[in-house]
């Protein structure tokens, strides 16, 4: 998520709302599965949502059955895909 704010000139926050914005606000998520992270300082940030995102991310957690972490750890996970070409 850093190497793409540092890309983009983005907030982290923003990273993580674009990311949802774009992969989780679908009628069906292209091949879901969870996903997981360990714990550490460098894992966990604080993000205010809007209620629109509220709104998607509990509609999908429900959906699938799902955490909202595993969900937007999934979303970041397609948008690091989506640019890691330019990461390199």
């Amino acid at each position: 998520m850093q190497s793409i704010a540092n890309l983009t000139g983005l907030s982290k926050t923003d990273v993580i709302r674009i990311a949802v914005l774009t992969y989780l606000d679908k009628v069906k998520l292209d091949h879901y599965r969870t996903v997981t992270v360990g714990t550490s300082p460098n894992t966990r940030i604080n993000v205010k949502i809007t209620p629109l995102l509220d709104e998607i991310l509990m509609d999908k957690a429900e959906q699938y059955a799902t955490s909202i972490n595993g969900l937007v750890i999934y979303a970041l996970n397609q948008l690091q895909k989506q640019y890691s070409d330019r990461l390199e």
